[in-house]
């Protein structure tokens, strides 16, 4: 049995989340309650990695898991994804270079925190060209809460779009509050779905390779300048 913290940044990504809990519990900003022997706590960050990040500590400090499982949904830098696909992470790309993450069974895939959504295929080009295959928006403060105090982590996400490579409605490219709006309620409901449908159901499955797995986060490793630039992403 292990005590496994589960994050995710979007409202209908946790909220997707809660439905392969037994015992559900709601506290706070998140939920508690069991996948098979696992006690597991759901809390719900906020987007972005500095919330990331201190949600993260917070949640680690008070409570002590065994390991932490970043959850949610990410954007494809390739076009060999697809909406609905699942991987994990295997390397992490942002502010504080290339981490090396746990492996799980599966696709594994370099990830890349972005500060802002991806919607321009220059962008993505960009961010493509860093070895990344997909990006996502609060990993990498994930990663440092977790390297601080010594806890495996594992990023598990499920593809929601294409990063721009092709029209989406539920991506906020027009301009001004009301595109903005139906752009966002577009995307949870669709976050929603995909971790439901796609994601939640492995979850017993990780959790347990996931409890069996020894050792900690990878040491970081250098990366291209390209992803410190201050006035992009990430």
């Amino acid at each position: 049995m292990a005590r496994v913290l589960w994050v995710a940044a979007m409202h209908a990504e946790a909220l997707a989340l809660t439905g392969v809990l037994s015992g559900l519990r709601v506290r706070g900003g998140g939920a508690e309650g069991r996948v098979g022997a696992h006690h597991v706590r759901l809390v719900r960050l906020g987007v972005g990695p500095r919330r990331g990040r201190e949600r993260t500590a917070a949640a680690l400090d008070g409570w002590a898991p065994d390991l932490v499982l970043n959850l949610g949904t990410c954007g494809a830098l390739v076009d060999e994804l697809k909406r609905g696909d699942v991987l994990h992470g295997a390397a992490l790309l942002g502010q504080g270079g290339r981490s090396e993450l746990l492996p799980l069974s599966g696709r594994a895939m370099a990830i890349v925190t972005v500060r802002r959504p991806v919607v321009q295929r220059e962008e993505r080009a960009r961010l493509a060209a860093l070895g990344a295959q997909a990006c996502e928006m609060e990993a990498d403060g994930v990663r440092a809460a977790c390297a601080e105090r010594g806890v495996p982590l594992f990023v598990v996400k499920v593809v929601s779009d294409q990063a721009g490579a092709e029209p989406d409605a539920a991506l906020p490219v027009g301009a001004g509050r009301l595109p903005l709006l139906l752009a966002t309620a577009r995307f949870s409901t669709r976050a929603f779905q995909l971790v439901r449908q796609h994601l939640a159901p492995q979850l017993p499955r990780w959790m347990d390779e996931a409890a069996g797995e020894p050792g900690l986060i990878g040491p970081s490793l250098p990366v291209s300048e390209a992803v410190h630039d201050p006035r992009s992403s990430p």
